[in-house]
């Protein structure tokens, strides 16, 4: 499992080319997603000769590899992939390596020279299970029983050219992260501290044998072993690391106890960790070289590389735990001395040469943290891939050459990254793969990409080897001076020169290079090349032989000619008259575009930069006068030239007609009776300006004043003369010959308007109420004549434009009319119709409660104002009641003038009891009454009846039950008293009434 925490303080690259020889950034591609839930990173890289690179790394939630998608845990870092790129970025064939019951690692991944790709891992016990497994692939794995072994094992597989699982085996030692303990080399040799096996059980043999180095051809074949000898008696902390070249496997190590080693009849004396080197032959194991390194080197941080001999070693200081370290007679130091733990920031890279036991150079290296990387090409060119400590802390790719000395530096910057490894192939094309994290833009030069959570990239640097070291012109002056990283000059010939050659000198021999598209020889004359006049483009291209390419440019400008212009002459022109003719010029040099411009003229005149057309319109205060013209005429050419020409433009006088203002009425007008005035103004434009006089042309209405002078018309036309006229006037000027202008315009004549109303006109208005009615005053208006209908009257302001009407009568209605009149008689009638509405009295009502005697009852009506006729119903007739009861009354007014009305209830009430006593529960009914009446008691009991006249004579006497009837028919009408006696001696008495 990728341990993450060691991971938190990194970087992403963001390579910017340091200077003009730099490697530039040719493709980018990223490896997944690089999301929350699908997340990648690149652990392991190799390239082969011819740009193939091959990646492995571990993927999370889903992978993307060409035409194939993995899917995977969204929270374990366990499943790993491996693929191959080609040299253009393109995903040739990838494989997932995934485990079953167990946790996984995957550490190292190789590649042969037939393009067979080894990766490495480990797999151990996960939560206790029995069995695990990692597979392939393609359906290929290897299983472990977990059963009696140590819970652990680590493995080799190989991937055929196609992508096809071709070999697995299990491999014991130490730990493999490094790739301290198994190498492979270009032949597809294995070489391992340990052994490969097909089956992994933990036996006594099964460890017994770490100080033995085996070696496995492709197919995981022994073919020796040779047991490490160089081991000091009764030494502990061993360390051991293997590393091959194209040639043979080589040995580091150290101890914690000095030896002496003899070969060859040479004597080594290696210190206490001292690091020393020895050589075996990769086909039999024999021991080949045996030689110190003349320091100690952690190696096991540090990254040690043998290439073609020589060894070459990358560290920090950070993990040296000193601030300085000894190359033989070589020391670096930190440039931090007092920083006596931390020394991260710095570190160092050293190369010995092998063979003669001495260091060719160790330099202070600078911008360390814990990732680093070291490659060295065929041509001893070194990369070094090195970052600063920290979050967002920048980055660097350095290429230094074989002597020590740094060719390019190209930086970079991002949020967090790991810088895992450089390739390079033959032609020392560089490529870059990693892992970014936490989001942000990952750049290359040019080239980004985004992501938001951890995900790998592989990067191409295309190396420029392709340059010049010198160019020569047949003329001229290269500028700036010729540098072989300036891609761009200048130069400048004279007019005369009408072709040049350039002689290029090629940086590598071998480089094709040509001149326009022409291939010349290296240090060689090209052909003539022809100039046109101006500016000339010289293109030279450098192929080197690795395929890279540089661009050169010489821009070449061969000056030009003046252009040649033909003399115009002098014109003559009439003031007011447009002059415009062409200025005719011709350039010597073919193709040129000529420009012209006014140097000097008068105000207003133009010439067209193009055509040269020349236009002026010479105005009234131009003649007579005597203008100086000079015209420039340019060409386009590099430098431009120009020629000039003058000339003479004389404006004779002339003169010109007046100008009459369009005609327009001055103040008020319209109609008959109404005044028309206008004013003619004219303005001469000769200077000095002619005098001006005005008349009338054609046929001028009677009664018309006008004055020649001053150009003044006024006119009140009168009855009889309505109608349309066409008023002419003319102005002369004294020039010779007199010139005129006329202008015109149409009077129109007609009746007096109607009055327009202006405010609230009424349309009702009550009885002997007034109103105001107005109109809005009209200047052609001398008075105004109002008229109303009958039922009105006019009671203030006749013949003025507002009037006071008063409703005569209440039922009125017709039309109110008013026309404006003046000199010419009256106008046209505003007519509105109008109508009176009766008004309100106030009817008041009186003697509602009455009380009956016999005889009707009738009501008591008033009115406001008094007097006024009032029609009385009593429940809709006119008869007075003359009976008791509740009446219905309404009261109307009968005016034509007046309306109003009044209603209300009447009521005639009975004779009611007298005195109390008893109950009074008791009715008498009717009362009165002509005859029979009837007593009718609520309570069922024996009461005697005594009925009295007035003069208190007993005429009838009785004894009630309920209901009791008497008879008055034989008795006079009059008033009649009823008394009743209860059984309890308590009284009542009533009034009857006979009529």
């Amino acid at each position: 499992m990728k341990n993450i925490s060691v991971r938190l303080i990194i970087v992403v690259l963001f390579l910017t080319a340091y200077s003009a020889t730099a490697q530039e950034w040719q493709w980018l591609r990223k490896i997944g997603f690089g999301n929350s839930y699908d997340q990648c990173s690149v652990l392991s890289a190799a390239t082969d000769d011819n740009g193939n690179t091959y990646v492995t790394g571990w993927f999370m939630g889903r992978l993307v590899l060409g035409d194939k998608t993995y899917s995977g845990s969204f929270n374990s870092y366990e499943q790993y992939f491996v693929a191959k790129f080609d040299n253009a970025g393109n995903v040739v064939w990838s494989n997932a390596i995934t485990p079953t019951s167990s946790e996984l690692n995957v550490y190292t991944i190789f590649v042969d020279k037939d393009g067979n790709t080894y990766v490495t891992g480990a797999m151990s016990n996960a939560y206790s299970y029995s069995t695990g497994k990692v597979n392939f692939g393609n359906g290929e794995s290897l299983a472990l029983d977990w059963t009696g072994s140590t819970p652990s094992s680590k493995f080799i597989c190989r991937y055929s050219p196609a992508g096809t699982v071709a070999m697995k085996k299990f491999y014991t030692g130490y730990s493999d992260e490094y790739g301290h303990t198994l190498q492979v080399n270009q032949e597809g040799n294995i070489f391992v501290i340990g052994k490969l096996l097909d089956t992994y059980a933990n036996t006594s043999n099964t460890y017994n044998d770490n100080d033995t180095v085996r070696c496995y051809d492709a197919s995981g074949q022994l073919q020796w072993k040779n047991k490490y000898a160089y081991k000091p008696e009764g030494a502990n902390s061993g360390n051991i690391q293997l590393l091959t070249d194209k040639e043979n496997l080589w040995i580091v190590s150290q101890w914690d106890k000095p030896q002496q080693i003899t070969f060859a009849g040479e004597t080594h004396s290696i210190g206490v960790y001292e690091t020393f080197l020895t050589e075996y032959d990769r086909t039999t194991g024999a021991l080949l070289t045996v030689r110190s390194a003349r320091t100690q080197l952690t190696y096991l941080s540090s990254k040690l590389l043998i290439r073609n001999r020589k060894l070459y070693v990358l560290g920090s200081f950070e993990y040296l735990y000193s601030p300085s370290i000894t190359f033989g007679s070589i020391e670096v130091k930190s440039t931090k001395p007092n920083d006596t733990y931390y020394y991260g920031e710095e570190g160092f890279l050293a190369k010995m040469d092998i063979t003669s036991g001495e260091y060719s150079w160790a330099r202070l290296m600078t911008a360390f943290d814990d990732e680093y990387t070291l490659n060295v090409s065929a041509r001893e060119n070194i990369y070094v891939g090195l970052g600063g400590n920290g979050i967002n802390a920048l980055r660097y790719v350095h290429k230094i050459d074989a002597s020590g000395a740094t060719e390019w530096t190209q930086n970079s910057h991002a949020f967090i990254h790991d810088h895992v490894y450089l390739g390079v192939d033959k032609n020392d094309n560089v490529y870059a793969t990693g892992w970014v994290s936490n989001g942000g833009t990952a750049r290359f030069g040019s080239l980004t990409f985004d992501y938001n959570n951890e995900v790998g990239f592989i990067a191409k640097l295309q190396n420029v080897t392709a340059g010049l070291t010198g160019i020569s012109l047949s003329s001229g002056t290269l500028s700036p001076t010729f540098n072989s990283t300036t891609l761009q000059y200048t130069a400048t010939v004279t007019n005369a020169t009408s072709s040049i050659t350039v002689t290029p000198v090629a940086k590598e021999a071998g480089s094709v290079v040509k001149v326009n598209g022409t291939e010349v020889t290296s240090g060689s004359a090209s052909t003539p090349i022809a100039l046109q006049v101006g500016s000339n483009s010289i293109v030279i291209d450098v192929t080197a032989e690795n395929g890279s390419t540089r661009k050169y440019t010489v821009t070449v400008t061969r000056e030009n000619g003046a252009p040649v212009i033909t003399p115009p002459g002098n014109k003559v022109v009439d003031e007011g008259t447009a002059i415009t003719f062409a200025i005719q010029a011709m350039d010597p040099d073919a193709g040129q575009e000529l420009t012209y411009s006014l140097e000097q003229g008068p105000a207003y005149a133009y010439i067209d930069f193009t055509s040269g057309l020349f236009s002026w319109w010479p105005m009234e205060e131009h003649g007579p006068g005597s203008y100086d013209v000079k015209v420039r005429v340019t060409d386009n050419g590099t430098p431009s030239k120009y020629s000039e020409v003058s000339f003479v433009v004389e404006v004779t006088e002339v003169n010109t007609a007046p100008i009459l203002a369009p005609l327009m009425m001055i103040g008020n007008s319209g109609g008959c009776g109404t005044s028309y005035s206008i004013h003619a103004s004219a303005f001469d434009l000769d200077t000095p300006a002619d005098q001006i006089t005005y008349s009338l042309q054609g046929i001028v209405p009677a009664g018309a004043i006008f004055d020649p002078e001053h150009g003044d018309f006024w006119w009140i036309p009168g009855p009889g003369q309505e109608g349309q006229y066409q008023i002419t006037i003319r102005a002369t000027d004294s020039g010779s010959p007199a010139l005129y202008d006329e202008e015109s315009i149409i009077l129109t004549v007609s009746p007096l308007a109607a009055p327009v109303p202006s405010g609230d006109w009424l349309s009702v208005v009550p009885f002997n109420e007034t109103a105001t009615f107005s109109v809005e005053s009209m200047p052609q208006a001398y008075s105004y004549r109002w008229s109303v209908p009958e039922g009105f009257e006019i009671v203030e302001g006749n013949n003025t434009s507002s009037i006071r009407v008063k409703a005569t009568n209440g039922t009125a209605q017709g039309s109110i009319e008013v026309r404006g009149e003046n000199g010419c008689g009256e106008g046209m009638a505003l007519i509105k119709p109008i109508m009176s509405q009766k008004a309100s009295a106030t009817v008041t009502l009186s003697s509602l409660e009455q009380t009956f005697t016999g005889e009707a009852k009738s009501i008591v009506v008033s009115t406001e104002p008094e007097g006024l006729p009032v029609e009385i119903l009593y429940n809709g007739s006119a008869t007075v009641p003359s009976a008791a009861g509740e009446y219905s009354v309404t009261a109307t007014v009968q005016d034509d003038n007046y309306e109003g009305q009044a209603t209300g209830i009447l009521i005639i009430n009975t004779i009611t009891a007298i005195g109390d006593g008893i109950e009074k529960s008791i009715t008498l009914s009717p009362n009165p009454t002509n005859g029979e009446t009837t007593l009718a008691f609520a309570k069922k009991y024996n009461a005697d009846i005594v009925v009295t006249d007035a003069y208190g004579r007993v005429i009838h006497q009785g004894t009630a039950r309920g209901t009791y009837k008497l008879n008055l028919e034989d008795h006079a009408p009059g008033i009649y008293i009823v008394q009743i006696l209860s059984p309890d001696e308590a009284t009542l008495t009533l009034k009857l009434m006979k009529y």
